[in-house]
């Protein structure tokens, strides 16, 4: 319900999470999918590094604090 909604909303603010996320599709036309799988792996890579932290989070979001890697 709408209430629900902006209950969760609330909640979700109130703890500085945010519910959403983003698609991102990776391609090309080969036929070759190891190359192609490899290929992908270091573009998403190469944009990722690329890119300065706060909008990296934008993409993949941030670890949880708990977490070893974060």
């Amino acid at each position: 319900t709408g209430m629900r909604w902006k209950l969760a909303q609330l909640k979700y603010g109130l703890t500085g999470r945010i519910p959403d996320g983003m698609l991102v599709r990776v391609s090309d036309i080969s036929k070759d999918s190891a190359s192609s799988y490899q290929l992908h792996d270091e573009f998403i890579n190469q944009m990722l590094v690329s890119l300065e932290d706060s909008n990296r989070r934008r993409f993949v979001g941030r670890l949880a604090s708990g977490d070893a890697r974060g």
